[in-house]
């Protein structure tokens, strides 16, 4: 009897998954990202079949980017670079720089594009760009209750951009690795 039902169940949790496995009809939005092959230049999308809000497709370069008209580049001096777009609007580039990890983001869009979510904790403008040109960028300390995360904010053209550490780096590497990384 015992083996009858776990038979029974092994077989009822297999259905169960092949069930959340099946494609959904996009009505036509299929995600055109193409799998990448070692050398070809191709992207890599992540997030296929998740039904994830803001999909990620890795790209080899930043030269993708320029399809979604945004220029963010990673500067010599950073490794394990990984570069991706973001729902098809924000260019992304994980990094680590001097030993921490950072993240890199730009859109065309005022909206906050951090990825960050809590308590901000603290907001200085640093003035590192001079009033002529706007001040800024606006360092932010960011608290979820359990982690304290930091990102530095600022506009360029009509384009915004966030560097983004969430491994403990403090405020002077933060902005080291801004004037480091900025043209």
């Amino acid at each position: 009897m015992k083996k009858l039902l776990i038979a029974a169940l092994a077989v009822l949790m297999i259905l169960s998954l092949a069930a959340c496995t099946g494609k959904k009809d996009t009505g036509g939005n299929e995600n055109k990202a193409t799998e990448t092959e070692k050398g070809t230049g191709g992207t890599e999308d992540i997030t296929e079949g998740l039904g994830i809000a803001n999909p990620v497709v890795v790209v080899d370069s930043s030269d993708a980017f320029k399809d979604i008209g945004l220029n963010l580049v990673a500067r010599p001096g950073a490794e394990n670079v990984v570069y991706s777009i973001i729902d098809g609007k924000i260019a992304n580039i994980d990094f680590v720089y001097k030993g921490h990890e950072y993240t890199s983001r730009a859109a065309k869009t005022d909206e906050d594009i951090s990825g960050l979510y809590g308590e901000v904790v603290r907001e200085v403008d640093t003035g590192l760009w001079g009033e002529s040109n706007g001040g800024g960028p606006i360092l932010r300390e960011i608290s979820d209750g359990e982690n304290t995360f930091l990102s530095l904010t600022w506009t360029s053209h009509d384009e915004t951009i966030v560097l983004i550490n969430t491994d403990g780096a403090t405020d002077m590497e933060l902005l080291e690795t801004i004037t480091d990384l900025v043209d």
